[in-house]
């Protein structure tokens, strides 16, 4: 009679553990940061593809082209102390509600729930984190039916501003300013393949204005507000996204090839300006989130990828499967001619968190690489090589370098 009393109270004991998995219409409660989830707007992919050429308009003609209607809309959703309960067709995600900061400085990320796009059957919200008590955030779209996330990606430590969606909602624009450079900005055009998948489109960095303001007119014009004096005064601009500049190359022609990150160009890596934004007193968090793009990015890599039959990567693992180096090798003639090392973030506790990130310019043969230690933010050098007609590899210009930190490198054998 034990047996089956203790048989009876394990049965029940499993039906109340599936309750607490389940609502009331029996789906399944799951935490967002155990579905897997995709990101867009990738520097190398926007890099590889035509850019926006725009044209100064009047503020007249800039409002009367807008055609913008507000296309995320405010929807009420069920939250509790703890978490916003976002229901899907099959089940319900859990998203953190409110910020915890830890006595190192440091937040588990939480969310901000932003809206939802009808038109796309899609939830906007932020996710936030805090490391080191500087703030970083994400925006991200989930779609309803099928709970998929895709993260679309910034240029620097803040969320895009909220992307909006063409008239004939073929297309996502979104915009974000740089914190550390003033007018420096990036936009960005995502389209919808035949998948109604988001990839990337088009782009315009500049680095003359800031953006207040987007807005989409008909036939896919999209229009532009821009300041670059805080605000005092502004200037209008408008662009055929579906025109592609002659001087520029798709990933349909001689980029077809390009399926392995670049390196980032986005917020400058590959300009000589960008040497000022991370010698700042911020700086230390720009080379973060770098560094952690790059992870991400090449964590995952292992085969080697020849691009225009002219260049090259191969990962090198050292000591472990997170301890490796990547290598750019160019090529003439089939056959290896010169290399260089294109990434390496130091993963052993004896070497002090040396750090090499490197941006290839196919278009223009070039090699742009900036060397430090992250213990301490101290950089080694910053400059750029060119990739000869003969596939050779040689310094071309030499913005920055402390020989005493460059002689550490020596003591730590991290020359390649």
């Amino acid at each position: 009679m034990k047996k089956i009393n203790l048989l009876l109270i394990s049965i029940l004991f499993l039906n109340f553990i599936n309750c607490q998995k389940k609502d009331n219409n029996s789906k399944t409660i799951i935490n967002i940061d155990k579905i897997e989830q995709k990101s867009v707007g990738f520097s190398d992919k926007y890099e590889a593809l035509p850019k926006l050429d725009i044209e100064e308009i009047s503020v007249s003609e800039y409002k009367r082209l807008s055609v913008t209607k507000n296309s995320l809309i405010e929807v009420p959703v069920n939250y509790d102390t703890d978490y916003y309960n976002i229901e899907t067709n099959d089940k319900i995600v859990q998203l953190k509600r409110e910020k915890k900061v830890e006595s190192n400085g440091s937040a588990t990320s939480w969310y901000d729930f932003l809206g939802f796009y009808p038109t796309l059957n899609m939830y906007a919200f932020c996710r936030n984190s805090v490391s080191e008590s500087l703030n970083f955030s994400e925006f991200m779209l989930m779609d309803k039916s099928n709970g998929e996330i895709v993260n679309i990606i910034s240029s620097g430590d803040e969320s895009i501003e909220t992307p909006i969606l063409s008239s004939k909602k073929q297309y996502l624009a979104y915009f974000d300013n740089q914190v550390y450079a003033p007018n420096n900005s990036f936009l960005g055009i995502l389209k919808f393949d035949e998948k109604n998948k988001l990839k990337e489109y088009r782009s315009l960095i500049s680095e003359n204005f800031n953006i207040y303001q987007i807005a989409w007119g008909e036939n896919d014009v999209l229009l532009i507000k821009t300041s670059s004096d805080n605000g005092k005064n502004f200037k209008y601009y408008k662009s055929n996204i579906l025109s592609q500049n002659a001087n520029e190359k798709s990933l349909d022609d001689d980029y077809e090839q390009i399926n392995v990150f670049l390196g980032d160009s986005t917020i400058g890596l590959g300009k000589e300006k960008y040497f000022k934004s991370i010698t700042k007193q911020d700086g230390s968090s720009v080379l973060e989130k770098q560094n952690n793009l790059y992870k991400s990015r090449f964590s995952s890599f292992e085969k080697s990828n020849v691009i225009n039959a002219k260049y090259q990567f191969v990962k090198q693992i050292l000591k472990s499967k997170n301890d490796y180096r990547i290598i750019l090798y160019t090529l003439l003639n089939d056959k290896k001619k010169d290399s260089i090392e294109f990434y390496r973030s130091t993963v052993d506790k004896e070497i002090p968190n040396y750090t090499c990130l490197s941006y290839l310019d196919v278009k223009n043969n070039k090699i742009w690489q900036l060397k430090y230690f992250a213990t301490d933010t101290e950089i080694i050098l910053y400059m750029n090589n060119d990739v000869k007609k003969d596939g050779s590899i040689k310094r071309d210009s030499l913005y920055f370098l402390d020989e005493s930190k460059e002689a550490k490198m020596d003591t730590y054998k991290l020359f390649w």
